[in-house]
């Protein structure tokens, strides 16, 4: 009798998060980091996402910059848009900023300290594993988001 194999498939997800509090609108957040951080971030199409329990699908606003020098995507996601919540943990969690295939020789600790010297960030952190179940789900679904041609 053959023996049976099983795949297993993890998918890792290429990102850092880093959970940004504050309570400007996510144009104003934009501005305020565009300026401190000296990034460029843009309004793109809106993230499609059914949060988890819910019923209906909502639209929550990204922004995106990518650094051609460094090869770093930095995009930030709104937590909160229509009454729903991408995540509801942690609590205090408004906006995600979100960096892709960050190399060793990019300092995130010092884009952190900047980000916390923003006016009007109350906190900055990082998230890690703090998203809860639905971190997977997420960053798997974002993933599929970007890789889509429209921008």
């Amino acid at each position: 009798m053959a023996k049976k194999l099983i795949l297993n498939l993890e998918f890792k997800h290429p990102f850092q998060a880093i959970g940004i509090c504050s309570q400007q609108k996510d144009y104003r957040l934009c501005w305020l980091l565009n300026k401190h951080l000296e990034v460029e971030l843009r309004r793109m199409r809106d993230f499609h996402y059914t949060p988890q329990h819910q019923k209906a699908a909502v639209d929550f606003p990204v922004y995106r910059y990518k650094n051609e020098r460094q090869l770093i995507d930095f995009m930030l996601v709104s937590n909160k848009a229509e009454g729903q919540s991408l995540f509801s943990e942690p609590k205090t969690l408004d906006y995600l900023f979100l960096l892709r295939n960050s190399s060793d020789q990019f300092d995130v600790e010092e884009l952190l300290a900047k980000m916390r010297k923003t006016p009007y960030v109350q906190a900055a952190f990082f998230v890690g594993e703090k998203l809860g179940k639905q971190e997977r789900d997420f960053f798997f679904d974002f993933e599929l988001f970007l890789s889509q041609k429209k921008s």
